[in-house]
């Protein structure tokens, strides 16, 4: 169908197009300039959208949807990394902001606390009295000391009384056992 010369033509030129061969109308047609017939135009055309498609600069209508799917699912990938780093950046932002803010909260109460207790006569006077009895429940006095002597010095005839027969007992212990092993010898043999 189409002339040989003009495929040749567009074969030599290798998908490149002599536009000036062309015009648009107002209708927005295609159209020749010069006067090739409608037949050699459609096979100039048919030539012209191969050769453009072997060299991969159109594409089909599959070629085009997923391009576009690909670029769509590029850009929620980006949106969503975009996402989660301002999550991420946000949370450390508040994180320390808070934690600044209960330090300085904190020292601010505890120096609020050692004031008004150094201020606070009667609370200091309450803390004194306390570690007092405390201590005084816990320590003993020489007043407690002489008392414990004199009761030891009361009770040493008891202690003397109670190491006399404990020698005692040990002596019959001893003499018991002294008896006690001739007779376990005078068996044996």
């Amino acid at each position: 169908m189409a002339d040989d010369g003009l495929v040749k033509e567009i074969a030599e030129r290798r998908g490149v197009v002599d536009w000036s061969q062309l015009q648009v109308d107002s209708t927005g047609l295609v159209s020749l300039a010069s006067g090739i017939d409608s037949a050699k135009f459609v096979a100039l055309k048919d030539n012209i959208l191969r050769e453009e498609m072997k060299a991969g600069r159109l594409m089909t209508a599959d070629q085009m949807s997923e391009k576009i799917t690909g670029y769509y699912d590029k850009l929620i990938d980006v949106l969503i990394a975009l996402f989660i780093l301002f999550t991420v950046v946000s949370y450390v932002a508040i994180n320390s902001k808070f934690r600044e803010k209960y330090e300085e909260d904190r020292a601010k109460i505890i120096s609020e606390i050692e004031e008004s207790i150094i201020k606070s006569h009667p609370l200091h006077k309450d803390l004194e009295n306390t570690i007092a009895t405390r201590i005084s429940k816990n320590l003993v006095t020489e007043d407690t000391i002489h008392d414990i002597r004199e009761k030891l010095s009361k009770n040493d005839e008891y202690f003397d009384l109670l190491a006399s027969v404990c020698d005692d007992l040990t002596e019959e212990a001893a003499l018991k056992t002294d008896i006690e092993d001739p007779e376990e010898e005078t068996q044996e043999a």
